[in-house]
């Protein structure tokens, strides 16, 4: 057994090789391992590129496994300055070389510049590392890191270490779940939760808890004072605080770790990896540390700039911190009053760090003392407990330790009020697959006459660029540079990073085959310069958006450099309608006015509109001199443009209409004046709170406009014919509330949220107007990608929507995920689908689609996504419908269905034999009956006599059961669902009807046979229900599948494939 303080020990001296083998390794695996007693050679040594990075590589040991796989260890020694983030493809190039098929790795990765830092990485060749091992594939290899520190614990690699060698077998499986990233991830995310809640509780009193299967909001004691004296009683703004400056934390022990905070030099090379720690300390360790040492870090020191970046400590140390710029560390509105008050507001030290505690994780629900008696560590002790990096994970390579892209996790997972926003956290894995299958897409739209998509998709998917010519390479790093990207619903920023992400490794590939100069800081900076942007309505989330690409940022750069502003890139604002004060306000940028007062009004706003773009622009830049009087002349340009457009609109409507009735008017002329003067007081309202907050400047100003906010994207003055964005992509707001007055303003501008008799029935989920929103901020031959719903591909008020796209977009595509038994997506709440569709204002070409996709036994989400299998439904879809099926025999069974010329709808009658059935329930059987069973949930429907049993039979079958799957939500049975299902009533003869009613007699009485009844107690009522175990019955229904299956044309095959379908979830 390996001792985790004996590994903790080990793991604090500086690299060696050996002594890593023998205190480490050896206490792990035991003889499982072999040490050799020198290097030996790898099977090739380092050439080209790869001998620029790599001094030396060797092998040092072998462990054999208990599963029989052979884990070969080697030392790979860097070149002197070399960083391995800044190498990435040329090592990767290298170690793909090192491996066969199926073989994994562990490999010690140092460089003789940084001798205090090293990375112990977990790798396998063409395979993947799934929960269960090493499963054969064709993607390239997956790299699990640990960054290990001479001057810290490591406590998270000696924690797992320690565990391996508990392991009752050391297999692969057990040997990746040690490099697992996802544990890691939990315990950080529901621990930072609790510390989150500490402060919440300690200004408001409250705190979520979770009881029962919810989160609920419990009063656990008295609120600050500050609650009222610095948040007015506003317990949202107090929880706001609490996010943005747990945030800031956060973000200084991501620089930190660069060595930049309390530098002796502007070399910044020996930074305190412990600064934010130390200015605890030297503030006293006790509640002034807000007030006296973050307050001063923030605002006098990263966000102002100083003469040699000079800055003193409390305890009176010259340092160096570097002026970051960007806006992380600008007053808001709540800083200000608090700076007006003396920055005086304190908290509790154990909030912070709980001296003597510093070792014991604060547990769920554990409300906060701030006495003695508090038994936990504090927010400092719980983030010094943990490893940091600021190298955001790429799909293949990840690092057991704390990165960027978790602070977008706790974002989408941390606030209370996220789904009354219809927010929800996207799974990395699915990410990462909208965001290259977008990028492919966009890359095969423009390049698809120079070269093929499968060739593209191994440079997008694999970072392989091996089989494109240095011409084709070339066109593709243009058009990385010329596309747009747009997030309406940006949250925390997953999507967009996800591209940067995407579009940096593709370039990284290209300048590694071409031996193109190669400046990663630049490239990052370029990238979001010129093709990010993001909106929501959340300003919560704006922040953390924002942080994660200045994280990006600060990665790439060996010395700190102001962070360009991102205030125009990543904005606050209704991505749904424009609004202000509660007001509309729509500006009429279109050239319709030709001539007069509108050709006037139109003139100046497109000026407006070009001096906004320019300064725009210019705001992004840190070295930007006046920013503040830009930022002001941005604002008051954009006031004066609605200003402009308000008056316009009021002078327009006075020349319009007239007042009415003289001297003698009609009570309808005085209704009339009424309405009149009223809409006329609203325009000169509206103009005057503009003009006033025009001319006081401290006035807060929230208004969004996608053409006045982005006019060199979306505005034709500026954009011309090719307005909008290449790629909109997202996870957009899902059952959302919003104020009554919006329903109105989306059904007079949403297609898709009217109602047309006979046409189409609309949507008012603010993901339907989402996208449609994203169809009109795409340019022609540009496409949408979002993650919605399961809705999407089963509902009635889907028709609109869909109508919209197929009309307009050559290919749409949607995939499908389910939460039971499990989320396929975990913490997915219900079923979701991944639409993809390609504007190009023509039909549709094809619409592809899949199976509900389930979670299994030996489920991998990323093997899922990597091997996806659609099917074109474009000739078998209903409407308001796509039907989930991913296989040819399910298309032909469907159209078998579909041929059958009488539906169930048209046998009903109003008054004959009853059919009954639950609207609810039932998840992998449908409880069909000729009785009542009494559920508060059954409605029933009327044949004739002598088909209803018949009817009752086929609709408890396989066949409607696997019918009902493909076309609903999976959740509830509608009308819709079993009128549609057709009846082949022609082959039904006397003797097959005997046959079925016999059989379904018979299964009735199995059913009532193996079913429970069961109580629950209510209120003072005792309530009883039916509850029925159907799946005892799989036999009859199999039986009934014999006798109707053939009647529609099914083959025996086709008869087999559906009494089996979903065999694993129904039965098991």
């Amino acid at each position: 057994m390996a001792a985790q303080e004996k590994l903790i020990k080990a793991l604090k001296k500086n690299y060696d090789r050996r002594l890593f083998a023998v205190e480490v390794l050896k206490p792990v695996f035991g003889n499982l391992l072999e040490v050799y007693t020198s290097l030996r050679s790898p099977s090739e040594p380092p050439k080209d590129t790869e001998s620029k990075v790599i001094e030396e590589a060797g092998i040092y040991g072998r462990i054999h496994l208990e599963d029989d796989v052979e884990v070969l260890c080697y030392e790979i020694r860097l070149k002197d300055r070399v960083r391995i983030d800044r190498s990435k493809v040329a090592i990767q190039h290298y170690v793909r070389k090192l491996l066969t098929s199926g073989q994994a790795a562990l490999i010690n990765f140092v460089s003789p510049t940084y001798k205090d830092m090293w990375r112990f990485t977990l790798v396998a060749k063409d395979s993947e590392l799934t929960s269960k091992g090493v499963r054969e594939t064709a993607t390239h290899p997956k790299r699990y890191t640990f960054p290990v520190e001479s001057e810290r614990t490591n406590k998270t690699l000696a924690e797992r270490m320690e565990w391996l060698s508990l392991a009752s077998n050391k297999t692969m499986e057990t040997l990746v779940e040690a490099f697992s990233v996802e544990k890691m991830s939990k315990d950080f995310f529901d621990e930072y939760k609790e510390h989150y809640q500490n402060f919440v509780q300690y200004l408001t009193g409250k705190r979520m808890v979770w009881k029962g299967s919810k989160w609920q909001e419990k009063e656990v004691s008295q609120p600050s004072a500050f609650l009222k004296s610095i948040f007015n009683g506003n317990e949202k703004e107090a929880r706001d605080f609490c996010k943005k400056l747990l945030g800031r934390i956060v973000f200084l022990y991501f620089v930190q770790k660069k060595r930049w905070l309390g530098a002796s030099d502007k070399t910044y090379k020996d930074g305190s990896p412990n600064f934010v720690f130390d200015i605890f300390k030297e503030t006293g360790s006790d509640e002034n540390f807000f007030c006296q040492g973050l307050t001063e870090l923030f605002f006098n020191a990263l966000n102002k700039e100083r003469p040699n970046d000079l800055y003193e400590t409390p305890e009176g140390r010259k340092v160096r911190i570097p002026y970051l710029n960007g806006g992380l560390f600008t007053r808001d509105e709540v800083d200000e009053l608090l700076h007006k008050k003396g920055d005086a507001m304190t908290f509790p030290a154990p909030l912070f760090s709980n001296k003597d505690k510093e070792e014991i994780p604060l547990p769920k629900n554990a409300s906060v003392k701030t006495d003695d008696a508090y038994e936990y560590r504090g927010f400092l002790d719980f983030l010094n407990a943990f490893n940091f990096t600021v190298y955001e994970d790429s799909p293949d390579d990840h690092t057991v330790a704390v990165d960027p892209e978790m602070l977008g996790h706790i974002f989408e997972n941390l606030l209370e009020d996220n789904k009354d926003k219809g927010a929800y956290y996207t799974p990395k894995e699915i990410v990462n697959y909208m965001c290259r299958e977008s990028l492919l897409e966009y890359l095969n739209t423009h390049l698809g006459d120079k070269t093929d998509k499968e060739e593209l998709g191994q440079l997008v998917r694999e970072k392989d660029s091996g089989k494109l010519s240095p011409e084709v390479l070339k066109a593709v790093n243009e058009k990385l540079d010329e596309v747009k990207i747009c997030d309406p619903a940006i949250g925390s920023g997953a999507f967009p990073m996800g591209l940067l992400q995407e579009i940096f490794s593709i370039k990284e590939s290209i300048a590694y085959r071409t031996g193109s100069a190669w400046n990663p800081a630049k490239v990052k900076e370029d990238i979001i310069q010129n093709a990010i942007y993001g909106v929501d309505i959340e300003k919560g989330a704006v922040d953390i958006a924002r942080l994660r690409f200045w994280l990006a940022l600060v990665v790439d750069r060996d010395k700190p450099k102001a962070l360009p502003n991102l205030d125009y890139k990543i904005v606050v604002g209704n991505s749904l309608i424009p609004k202000f004060n509660g007001e509309t306000i729509e500006i009429d940028w279109e050239r319709k006015l030709s001539h007069g007062a509108g050709q006037k009004h139109l003139t100046n706003l497109q000026k407006t509109l070009t001096e906004v773009s320019d300064k725009q622009k210019k705001i992004f830049d840190p070295k930007l001199k006046n920013k503040k009087k830009t930022i002001k002349k941005i604002r008051n340009l954009k006031l004066q443009a609605m200003i402009s457009q308000v008056s316009f609109n009021k002078e327009r409507y006075l020349n319009s209409t007239e007042k009415k009735g003289g001297f003698d008017p009609l009570p309808s002329d005085i209704k009339y004046n009424t309405e009149r003067n009223l809409k006329i007081k609203h325009y000169t309202n509206l103009i005057q709170k503009l003009n006033s907050i025009k001319q006081n400047e401290s006035t807060n100003f929230e208004h969004f406009d996608w053409k006045l906010d982005f006019p060199e994207i979306l505005n034709e003055a500026l954009a011309g014919e090719s307005k909008g964005f290449d790629i909109v992509i997202g996870n957009p707001p899902w059952g959302a509330t919003y104020p009554k007055d919006y329903k109105e303003i989306f059904i007079e501008k949403y297609i898709s949220a009217k109602t047309i008799k006979g046409i189409q029935k609309g949507s008012l989920d603010t993901y339907t107007l989402f996208l449609e929103k994203a169809y009109n901020l795409a340019r022609k031959h540009g496409n949408v990608h979002f993650i919605v719903p399961i809705s999407i591909t089963s509902s009635d008020s889907l028709t609109g929507l869909h109508k919209l796209i197929e009309e307009n977009c050559s290919i749409i595509q949607v995939s499908s995920y389910a939460v039971r038994p499990q989320p396929v997506f975990e913490h997915a709440v219900a079923d979701t689908s991944v639409i993809f569709f390609k504007k190009t204002l023509s039909p549709a070409r094809s619409i592809l689609s899949t199976k509900m996709y389930r979670k299994s036994k030996d489920f991998d989400l990323d093997y899922l996504i990597k091997n996806l299998t659609f099917i074109d439904v474009k000739d078998v879809k209903r409407k308001g419908r796509y039907p989930k099926i991913s296989e040819p025999i399910e298309k032909n069974i469907l159209q078998k269905i579909q041929a059958q010329k009488t539906d169930i709808g048209s046998l009903k009658v109003t008054n004959g034999s009853p059919v009954f059935y639950r609207t609810s329930g039932g998840r992998y059987f449908k409880v069909i009956t000729n009785y009542s069973t009494y559920s508060k949930k059954e409605k029933a429907i009327f044949f004739e006599a002598g088909l209803a049993n018949t009817i009752g039979a086929i609709l408890s079958s396989n066949l409607f059961f696997w019918y009902y799957q493909i076309f609903s939500n999976n959740l509830d049975l509608k009308t819709n669902e079993i009128d549609s299902f057709t009846i082949p009533v022609k082959d039904l003869d006397d003797k097959m009807i005997r046959k079925i009613k016999s059989l379904y007699k018979s299964y009735l009485a199995d059913i009532e046979k193996h079913a429970n009844i069961r109580k629950t107690s209510k209120y003072a009522n005792i309530e009883e229900f039916k509850e029925y175990k159907i799946r005892y019955s799989k036999n009859i229904i199999d039986q009934i599948d014999d006798l109707i299956c053939p009647l529609y044309g099914l083959s025996d095959t086709e008869t087999e494939y559906i009494k089996n379908y979903e065999i694993e979830y129904r039965i098991e």
